[in-house]
């Protein structure tokens, strides 16, 4: 067979360019670390290269996920720890604030520290992560979950995020939660004096309902309460009406844009203008926020509820000074014995001389050591006796003689709240308002039916001018609309009587411990009224108090113990990852790197192999015909 020399050259130029670009392979492998450059230089193992390479890269994803989640629950403890922090010393003040030995003023001193206190929380609440997302807002991460606002009278929390909880992939078959739920940490406190408020949907006008809270736990009644509106009634102005879940009225009253509305031991406001007929109501709930357990608390010191008056310490007036204790007449009931200051007073030892006699001769009162310190007169039981029950005038407003008293429009307390011996008279009652004579001469099933004989009687009267009288379940008020003739003849105030369930009515209580106008002693207990409050409604309510404050301590510690669980869980999968990519790491290493000491082999190989290639080539192109003839 023939074979030209062009032939030759050509197949050793395609052999040497093979040998070549083996060399040229290997020596990248080499350089590189890699065996798998291209597909095509393995397709069978590229592909399961780019199966391990997305399996790492998912991994290592989960990881970033994981320091991400990781750093957000270490934000959310810590802010967790700090409203521990805040509540804690809110139970701290709480527990101050039950103590006997405190006064009005230093449990107004404590509310100021709760308030700030609530502030605190608010803020607290309110916290953004790095990325500018709110803590507690669920998926709402960019609106602030918690605001304060006013409706009436009412300063309250509102939440403003949702329930929703952001999940995040830390493997390929778990999720985990980022969030803890702002709603549940904060706005779902069991208790048992929660208040749900609701709106009749058929309303009309614009009033709109604060929510309610229980301010006298000693006289509250669990029930359905409706508050109902009449714009179109004989009186000029609004009124209002409570009745229970029977329809019987609790209170009622003139409604005044953000006022308290008190009834059954339960306080809250309106604000807006009610249309005829609008109607709330107002019935158990079962959770209560934490914010309103930190304001009503605060609001409870600064306000305490009305009660009665046992032995205990009397505080007079703001100084001691001959005006605070020149008084016509006064008088306070203690442990149920009558106590009346009748005469001018230039001391307090002449205060507590005559309190000590007139214990000392009733009958039944056992016997008591009365005693002061300057600033301060001392109550106390030394042997038990057989209190009385009838009920006494209490420091009627105005210049009281031996007979009765002359009373003026304003707010009458009856204590002990609403209940038909109270409102029963045993013989008729009478007292003066502005010099008419108003006259109780019927039994009372409820505080309504004495507000109704009241405004009669004034309306009735000659002169008397035009009189609104209302009620809110404990207090009476009596507002003069017009102004008439006004009498100055004092009439009988609560005689004796037959009976032992007389009515009992107090003036409205004074500021800083003197009515400068009419000049009677104003009486407080540890430094609360004696008119208004007594020690043991402020300690009924500071143990309720206390256990919902507790509840809201171990809703943090749940809180905290779910984040710690999760972030245990974090380290435990990030472990996970870790190995899983070590592991894959490792088998993409077998499947793609370069096996450098067999590469190195090869490459000699190969070389040498070009190079007897190269030699043997020159060796027959350098050979010719001639050379073979010779």
């Amino acid at each position: 067979m023939r074979i030209s020399t062009a032939q030759i050259y050509a197949q050793g130029v395609r052999s040497f360019g093979v040998q070549q670009t083996k060399l040229a392979t290997l020596q990248e492998q080499i350089s590189t670390g890699v065996r798998i450059n291209k597909p095509s230089d393995d397709p069978v193992a590229s592909a399961r290269i780019l199966e391990l390479e997305q399996t790492v890269e998912l991994n290592e994803q989960f990881q970033r996920n994981i320091n991400m989640v990781e750093d957000r629950l270490y934000l959310e403890e810590t802010t967790l720890n700090s409203l521990e922090g805040v509540i804690q010393r809110v139970r701290e003040l709480t527990l101050q604030a039950n103590n006997a030995t405190q006064d009005l003023v230093s449990r107004q001193a404590i509310a100021f520290e709760l308030d700030e206190l609530q502030n605190q929380l608010i803020s607290l609440s309110n916290t953004i992560d790095a990325n500018g997302d709110y803590l507690f807002a669920g998926h709402q991460s960019k609106v602030q979950p918690f605001s304060q606002n006013i409706t009436g009278s009412v300063s309250h929390v509102d939440f403003n995020g949702d329930q929703g909880q952001r999940m995040i992939n830390i493997s390929q078959s778990r999720q985990i939660n980022t969030d803890t739920s702002g709603s549940d940490l904060f706005m779902k406190l069991p208790t048992a004096f929660a208040l749900n408020e609701t709106a009749n949907t058929a309303n009309v006008g614009t009033a709109q309902l604060a929510p309610a809270h229980v301010f006298d736990t000693d006289n509250y009644v669990a029930g359905t309460y409706q508050i109902s509106f009449d714009t179109v009634s004989s009186v000029p102005d609004t009124q209002y009406s409570v009745v229970d879940a029977s329809g019987v009225t609790v209170a009622s009253g003139t409604y005044v844009d953000s006022t308290d509305i008190v009834f059954m031991g339960i306080s809250t406001s309106v604000t807006g203008i009610p249309a005829n007929g609008d109607s709330f109501t107002v019935s158990q709930g079962q959770y209560q926020d934490i914010f309103s357990i930190v304001s009503n608390l605060s609001q409870s010191l600064r306000n305490p509820a009305s009660g009665t008056v046992s032995a205990g310490s009397y505080t007079f007036g703001s100084a001691i000074t001959a005006f605070d204790y020149t008084l016509d007449s006064a008088s306070f009931d203690v442990d149920g014995n009558s106590v009346l200051l009748n005469a001018d007073y230039t001391d307090l030892q002449g205060i507590t001389s005559d309190i000590q006699n007139q214990l000392d001769i009733a009958v039944g009162a056992g016997v008591y050591a009365v005693t002061h310190n300057g600033a301060t007169v001392s109550i106390a039981q030394v042997t038990p006796g057989v209190a009385s029950i009838a009920p006494v005038v209490n420091n009627f407003n105005g210049n009281v003689d031996g007979n009765g008293g002359v009373a003026t429009a304003g707010s009458s307390v009856t204590p002990g709240g609403i209940s038909v011996t109270d409102y029963s008279a045993g013989a008729d009652i009478s007292f003066d308002v502005d010099g008419f004579n108003v006259v109780l001469d019927a039994d009372y099933s409820n505080l309504a039916g004495v507000t109704a004989e009241i405004q009669a009687d004034l309306n009735g009267t000659a002169g008397a001018g035009v009189y609104s009288v209302t009620d809110d379940g404990i207090n009476i008020t009596i507002s003069k609309v017009v102004t008439g003739a006004v009498s100055t003849a004092p009439v009988i105030n609560n005689p004796g009587g037959a009976g032992g369930n007389q009515a009992e009515f107090t003036a409205a209580i004074p500021t800083n411990g003197i009515d400068a106008i009419n000049t009677f002693a104003d009486f407080t207990v540890g430094g609360i009224s004696v008119n208004g409050t007594d020690d043991s409604s402020i300690h009924s309510y500071m143990a309720q108090a206390i256990l919902d404050i507790d509840t809201g301590f171990n809703k943090l510690l749940e809180a905290r113990t779910s984040i710690g669980g999760r972030l245990n869980s974090l380290q435990n999968q990030s472990e996970d990852n870790e190995a899983i990519i070590i592991a894959t790491q490792k088998t993409l290493g077998v499947i793609r790197d370069t096996d450098l000491a067999e590469a190195i082999s090869q490459l000699t190989l190969e070389q040498t192999t070009l190079e007897a290639a190269q030699a043997v080539f020159a060796k027959i192109t350098s050979s010719s015909l001639f050379n073979f003839l010779r």
